[in-house]
């Protein structure tokens, strides 16, 4: 409903009616030709807000858990989701029809399949590259310090070192 506290009139030719006023703005125009369309953007903005701080609160909430789910768990329940639409599907017409969600099932286990398998590749890469540095500073150690009290110092403290990173990974 138009606010009548404006004297301004509709800026549309042939129009007598008052310009839109509201909370957000007056406009040039009546809300027949279109005035009210500060407060449908001003709703849409705030829709678009509530609905991202909304997302970002579950998306954070999600991420916090200590227990979240590993990689091989999201596949497991992947593969568990597509064996079950599969196992709904009584003929071909009904495998025809969920086809595209099946689909979209299948290149998420791909998707998780290729993480899972470069995070390996890596995994094993720094792992192999850790042993050859361990391996050099040993042999750098053991040439060049003499007192074994200071090597055992030195070696628990790498020891040390080594499972806290441990259970940073």
């Amino acid at each position: 409903m138009e606010n009548m506290n404006t004297t301004e009139v509709c800026m549309k030719e042939g129009c007598d009616k008052f310009a839109y006023t509201s909370k957000n703005g007056q406009s040039p125009y009546c809300a027949r030709h279109g005035g009210n369309m500060i407060d449908i953007k001003a709703k849409k903005i705030e829709k678009k807000a509530y609905y991202k701080t909304k997302w970002a609160a579950a998306i954070q909430e999600k991420t916090d858990l200590p227990n979240h789910k590993s990689l091989a768990e999201e596949l497991g329940i992947l593969r568990v989701l597509l064996d079950e639409k599969l196992n709904q599907c009584a003929d071909a017409y009904e495998l025809n029809m969920e086809a595209p969600s099946i689909s979209a099932l299948v290149l998420n286990v791909e998707r998780i399949v290729s993480s899972i398998h470069g995070m390996d590749l890596k995994a094993a890469i720094t792992e192999d590259n850790i042993k050859a540095i361990i391996d050099i500073i040993s042999i750098v150690l053991f040439d060049n310090v003499k007192d074994k009290k200071v090597l055992k110092t030195i070696n628990a403290e790498i020891a040390n070192g080594i499972k806290k990173l441990e259970y940073n990974i």
